[in-house]
């Protein structure tokens, strides 16, 4: 009982490399490749242990779990950027316009005057309003103007005025309507 029993495939393998020269040529060759192969699926046994030895499980791993020692976003900060991207923005746009119009959109984009003209476009100068208060405007004081040389009264300027104010009333209450009609619709 001399005989001794290999540990693993490496110590098989090199018995059989060693016994070469006692196996003809093509069986050699097939040993030679088996021993390589042996070799390989040894080296894939151990990288397999240790990968399941490190790896975790699905129960260890907590998604989403905040990092008591991160610290807390400062507010404002997405605010600051938003500012800084469109003072970059509007600098790479005025570098393309010419000198009055560079003026004309420093003064509209001044910091005291950009926040009137934002209110003013969403309230003021609506579209609906504008469009109402003009028309208005036109045929009222075409009527009035008529009839005033025809019965030969005076025509007053603030017809005008009153007409307009009315017809931009009447403009957007008619397409606050529309919004709240279309919206039940939907």
């Amino acid at each position: 009982m001399s005989e001794r029993i290999p540990q693993s495939n490496l110590e098989i393998g090199h018995e059989k490399l060693d016994n070469l020269h006692e196996v003809p040529e093509h069986k050699a060759e097939q040993t030679k490749q088996e021993v390589e192969s042996d070799e390989h699926n040894h080296n894939i046994d151990k990288i397999q242990d240790s990968i399941h030895r490190e790896a975790l499980s699905a129960e260890e791993i907590v998604v989403g779990d905040k990092n008591e020692d991160a610290p807390a976003p400062i507010l404002g900060t997405q605010r600051q950027l938003k500012l800084d991207a469109y003072k970059r923005t509007v600098r790479k746009v005025r570098s393309n316009l010419n000198a009055t119009e560079r003026t004309f959109s420093k003064v509209i984009h001044h910091r005291t005057i950009e926040p009137v003209s934002e209110i003013g476009s969403k309230t003021i100068a609506r579209p609906s309003g504008i469009l109402g208060g003009a028309s208005t405007a036109l045929v009222g004081s075409s009527i009035v103007l008529l009839m005033s040389k025809h019965y030969g009264f005076q025509y007053n300027l603030s017809v005008f005025v009153i007409l307009l104010t009315v017809g931009f009333v009447a403009g957007i209450s008619i397409e606050l309507l529309l919004r709240i009609f279309h919206r039940k619709r939907v």
